[in-house]
């Protein structure tokens, strides 16, 4: 997981916090950027670069499907 989303995440948790809590400054950053690098590397996600490429190769291989298809049914005729 990239360093700086879950950096920027703590940040919007830590600017959300009620002024009373805001006291606990770093702790409470590191705190939370431990909790949400925990807790997404539990999360089985994948960028957004490879999901694009894996959309290339799955409409690829759709169209092939098609393709074998078509050509079945023409020898079944």
């Amino acid at each position: 997981m990239d360093p700086k989303f879950i950096d920027e995440l703590s940040q919007r948790f830590y600017k959300n916090l009620p002024d009373n809590l805001k006291h606990l400054g770093e702790d409470l950053k590191r705190h939370f950027s431990n909790v949400l690098e925990k807790g997404l590397d539990k999360v089985d996600l994948v960028s957004r670069d490879e999901f694009e490429v894996q959309k290339l190769i799955l409409e690829k291989c759709r169209k092939r499907i098609d393709e074998l298809k078509a050509q079945i049914s023409k020898e079944e005729e």
